[in-house]
């Protein structure tokens, strides 16, 4: 991550293990591009310097939340049209998305507490998933930094430490369902294990290490 003097975000650079390479090898960057407090651009370039693609974003009349979603990675777009309701104790958000293919999907999120506690997701192709989450009451860090993207997935306030997901249509063939955090005095994350396991076998798969660094 890498910013602007007044604290922004200004790009995040990808890196990946190739096996041909020793060292991690640049594969895209993020650019980002702000209106005052508000992102309204993020574009994205391969290693070479090429630009491959882009996401835009339009706001309320408040500057407050995000309205509506524009996205072109290669030759395939997708629009996205946000609203937003408030019952009693909750947020709700809904996102309608259509694809350049003439498919679309409409994505709901449940907000309690500062946290998407639930979600569902059902596609006009009839597939669709479910979830439902847990979390702890540390500093998510990702939510602090201002990085909108399509789904809106950076909204909660502390750390995911449980979910329980349900398909149809089409199923995964892994998914994360433990998660071990690590925190400095602070309360922000220095590390987190998460475990997968297969979908169907429930057999534990793999584990993955991310350092957080400050």
């Amino acid at each position: 991550y890498s910013y602007n003097a007044d604290g922004s975000l200004a790009k995040i650079d990808f890196y990946q293990k190739l096996p041909q390479f020793q060292e991690l090898q640049l594969t895209f960057t993020d650019k980002y591009f702000h209106e005052g407090n508000r992102v309204d651009k993020i574009e994205r370039f391969e290693a070479d310097g090429d630009k491959i693609g882009f996401t835009e974003f339009s706001y309320n009349a408040q500057g407050t939340r995000v309205t509506n979603i524009r996205q072109k990675s290669y030759d395939q777009e997708t629009g996205a049209a946000v609203e937003y309701s408030f019952p009693p104790g909750q947020a709700r958000i809904k996102i309608d998305y259509l694809y350049s293919n003439g498919n679309s999907m409409e994505y709901n999120m449940k907000i309690i507490g500062g946290n998407k506690v639930e979600d569902e997701a059902l596609s006009s192709r009839g597939g669709g998933e479910s979830g439902k989450y847990k979390y702890d009451f540390n500093v998510n860090p990702y939510a602090h930094m201002n990085m909108p993207n399509i789904f809106l997935s950076n909204l909660s306030r502390n750390n995911l430490i449980g979910q329980e997901k349900t398909y149809s249509g089409s199923f995964p063939t892994m998914e994360p369902f433990e998660f071990q955090y690590n925190y400095d005095n602070d309360g922000y994350p220095v590390q987190l294990l998460k475990t997968y396991k297969g979908y169907q076998s429930g057999d534990v798969l793999y584990k993955t290490k991310t350092i957080y660094s400050y």
